[in-house]
């Protein structure tokens, strides 16, 4: 082999294969503490992704905002799209091919396959770095369904691209995104019917998904939970066929299916790179680290059954302490806040009921209502409470909250749950008054109120009050 044909070898700290929100993200944390980054990635653009969540979460935060149905007209909803559009713009130059350019990553539009377990090719480019993390994302599952390639069907990535509003929009799903564009199309004028079949059901006690259920229904959303028999076009759109005695159908003018997400890994060559599999998806350790201990994987991926928007910032931190800085680190799955965002709204954190009464013997319970909270009051939104699971001595092992904000009121309990904080030490928790944060604080007081009616605490008062 001539020099002129010899391949160009790159030698970076790392490489990051795929440049969607994880690899983008990966690229920029990797570029602050002074690594050098290559991304590989076959697509032009980079942050891929990140439009498709941004457009979404602000579709479901209008509806939230509103008032059910305020939007029941095209204009409204263009209105809605052209500030959707403008936020989605602004927000792309965050993951730029120019701005990891202006931060010296190296960025290479090819695709990327193992060459063998320490070398990444990207067409006539070797890449031999210190670390490769995989970021290629995952491409929305479709289901097995009769008919389902003779109509046309949405997708999560897909549905904030429509024009107009949909005016019978069906949803084939149970994940978390599958509840909020349910709720939040109905409240945009849109008739919904959730079809829930297929996929990750909402991982929440029972009495928290009937209080979501009827949050639905008052809002008008119909909930179908008959599996599917098939699918076939009308004029219109198309007939969801359910499979009960009587064939129902279901007309809808779109299908929307939100039933997850399948990992992108199939060029990838994971063999060579001697990354183990099981069902196309790599397994990794709680540190994100392959089979390969040179290889880690973040992002849709992995697999992992949580947010992707939530996930992606903690994968990001601990794969560079564990790869760069010899850190033993490990996720712990029930630490990273759960969100729905609904009306109301839910965040859950720790182990729910169910799965304290498994791991522990003793548990105690201990809630507190919003129609008990000032604030709540004054603002019209009771509907609501904090639900805390603790251990008899007060370590909080699990928080739920229902109601407005409870996506930023669950932080003190994750950082409780982590740092070992007990429900005494919240108790006496100095908190502005009026606020939605005394909610926690009144759930924390009623462990200290169970506290004080214990027999021998009892005496010992009687004991002090006969001092003086």
């Amino acid at each position: 082999m001539t020099d002129a044909s010899r391949p160009t070898i790159l030698t970076p700290d790392l490489c990051i294969i795929g440049g969607g929100v994880a690899g983008s993200a990966m690229a920029l944390a990797a570029a602050a503490v002074g690594l050098s980054c290559v991304v590989v990635d076959a697509a032009p653009r980079l942050g891929r992704g990140q439009a498709a969540d941004l457009a979404l979460d602000m579709l479901i935060q209008s509806a939230r905002t509103a008032l059910p149905h305020v939007g029941d007209d095209d204009r409204s909803f263009a209105l809605l799209r052209d500030r959707i559009g403008r936020a989605v713009a602004a927000a792309s130059a965050n993951h730029s091919a120019e701005r990891l350019r202006s931060l010296s990553v190296t960025l290479i539009q090819a695709t990327a396959r193992f060459a063998d377990p320490d070398t990444i090719a990207a067409g006539d480019i070797r890449i031999k770095p210190r670390r490769i993390v995989i970021a290629t994302g995952g491409k929305p599952t479709v289901p097995r369904l009769d008919g389902i390639d003779l109509i046309q069907f949405w997708s999560t990535d897909t549905i904030a691209a429509l024009a107009t509003l949909p005016p019978r929009l069906s949803i084939l799903g149970q994940e978390p995104l599958a509840y909020e564009l349910a709720q939040a199309y109905r409240r945009l004028g849109s008739e919904v019917t959730l079809l829930r079949t297929g996929g990750q059901g909402l991982n929440v006690d029972g009495e928290l998904l009937v209080a979501i259920d009827a949050s639905l229904h008052r809002d008008g959303v119909v909930i179908v939970d008959t599996e599917v028999r098939g699918l076939r076009p009308n004029r219109d759109g198309v007939d969801i066929v359910l499979a009960d005695d009587a064939g129902t159908i279901v007309a809808a003018s779109h299908l929307l299916v939100a039933q997850g997400r399948k990992p992108f890994t199939e060029s990838l060559g994971l063999d060579r790179g001697e990354v183990r599999c099981v069902d196309g998806v790599p397994e990794t350790r709680l540190d994100f680290r392959t089979s390969n201990r040179r290889v880690y994987a973040i992002g849709d991926v992995t697999g992992a059954q949580m947010s992707a928007a939530t996930l992606i910032p903690i994968q990001v931190g601990l794969v560079l302490r564990s790869a760069f800085f010899r850190q033993p680190v490990r996720l712990k799955p029930q630490l990273v806040p759960r969100v729905l965002r609904t009306v109301p709204a839910l965040a859950s954190v720790g182990h729910s009921e169910a799965e304290a009464r498994r791991l522990h013997r003793d548990v105690t319970i201990h809630r507190a209502a919003l129609a008990d909270n000032e604030r709540a009051i004054a603002r019209g939104v009771t509907a609501g409470h904090t639900t805390i699971v603790a251990t008899p001595r007060g370590e909080v092992l699990g928080a739920s909250i229902l109601g407005p904000r409870a996506e930023d009121l669950i932080v003190p309990w994750a950082i409780a749950i982590e740092h070992g904080i007990s429900l005494g030490e919240l108790a006496v928790l100095a908190l502005p008054q009026p606020s939605l944060s005394d909610t926690s604080r009144r759930a924390a007081l009623g462990f200290v109120a169970a506290q004080l009616r214990r027999p021998w605490v009892k005496r010992a008062m009687g004991v002090l009050k006969l001092l003086g």
